[in-house]
């Protein structure tokens, strides 16, 4: 609702609320900055394993299933297949979403700056 508030009046102050508590904008901005990082992440996941060969839908799920860390996926990545019959290059994709679902996105990116090594 606050969004077509502020999309009709785009100068107008509409706080965020969640119940009766009013949210700050850094926690809006921290959570879409998750939510899009969580995505891009997925989205590369999921050309990277497209690029080695897998179909749509093993790609889709096993990608899924590793960032999410949820389980078995579809198709070549489901129950009765497991990983186990993956290359080489499509287990290290999986790998890295595994890492990337299990560290925490942020925390995965802080160290992959710069300036976390200054130190």
């Amino acid at each position: 609702q606050e969004e077509f508030i502020r999309l009709m009046h785009p100068r107008a102050v509409v706080p965020t609320r969640l119940g009766d508590t009013v949210v700050d904008a850094s926690v809006v901005s921290a959570c879409f900055a998750f939510f899009a990082a969580y995505i891009a992440i997925f989205l590369t996941g999921f050309v990277l394993l497209t690029f080695f060969g897998e179909d749509m839908l093993t790609a889709f799920s096993g990608a899924a299933a590793t960032l999410g860390n949820v389980g078995p996926g579809f198709e070549m990545v489901g129950q009765s297949s497991g990983f186990a019959l993956q290359s080489t290059g499509v287990k290290l994709v999986h790998m890295a979403l595994m890492l990337c679902g299990r560290l925490e996105i942020f925390t995965l990116l802080a160290i992959l700056t710069p300036r976390f090594w200054r130190r």
